[in-house]
């Protein structure tokens, strides 16, 4: 018998609105890397080729449409996926913590633990969750690109596939590096957490043996420490966006 995984009653309960969210979501990454490109190609040489007024109307329109489609199919896509999926998942991820810790005797261990889930590890969870809807897009948006850059530029354009391969092996190894810094941060949060239940557990003796100033540079040090690692995170993120960014001008 299988273990119990809230995963599994997410995909059980919200299939429909996974699959439909997939696939706008794969549709709105070929609609940006195939079929934009291809009628702005198309709309150029009707241009340059002095076509009838009633082609270049049509191919404009068709464009205009695929545009508009494109950005309402991203903006569904963080409605369907990102808010109307995910929040349920950390809801029940939030209360079945709750619970858990609710059954936890407040002198055991690993009450700082729980504590540490609830406060930090399942907010930065739905954060993350969020970003999975662009997934499929993104899947399907380098498949079409490639299709596309093969269809116009021919063998030349695998100059252009090696840096981005390149750019991908790059932002693969600052994910990893980045997945390790967040580890580190979840326990400086951990640290931070147990210090302050600390002070909060004994304030009387805080208060009455005036210990303010040490447990306020102890907690300062904690947080330090915390956003330290945040900080290296944040710079793994904004590197492997901006390569992301730069990948089409170094690819060109």
């Amino acid at each position: 018998r299988p273990s119990p995984s809230l995963f599994r009653v997410l995909c059980a309960s919200f299939w429909f609105r996974i699959v439909s969210g997939c696939l706008l979501s794969g549709g709105s990454g070929l609609l940006a890397t195939f079929a934009r490109p291809l009628l702005l190609r198309m709309v150029v040489k009707t241009v340059e080729d002095d076509a009838p007024a009633e082609d270049r109307f049509v191919l404009f329109l068709g464009l205009t449409v695929v545009c508009l489609v494109e950005t309402w199919s991203q903006a569904a896509l963080l409605h369907s996926l990102g808010e109307d999926l995910f929040t349920p998942y950390t809801s029940g991820a939030s209360y079945l913590v709750v619970r858990k810790v609710a059954r936890i005797d407040r002198s055991a261990k690993q009450t700082l633990s729980e504590q540490a889930i609830l406060g930090t590890d399942v907010v930065r969870l739905y954060d993350l969750c969020r970003t999975l809807g662009w997934l499929p897009m993104a899947l399907c948006g380098l498949s079409g690109g490639v299709v596309m850059l093969l269809l116009t530029l021919g063998l030349p354009a695998l100059a252009g596939i090696a840096i981005l391969v390149v750019v991908l092996t790059l932002n693969n190894r600052l994910g990893k590096m980045g997945s390790v810094v967040e580890k580190s941060t979840m326990w400086a949060a951990s640290d931070r957490l147990g210090i302050l239940e600390k002070v909060v557990q004994g304030i009387k003796g805080i208060k009455f043996f005036t210990w303010e100033e040490q447990y306020l540079e102890r907690l300062s040090a904690a947080r330090a420490v915390e956003v330290g690692h945040i900080k290296r995170f944040r710079m793994f993120q904004v590197v492997s966006i901006s390569l992301g960014r730069a990948a089409p001008v170094l690819a060109s």
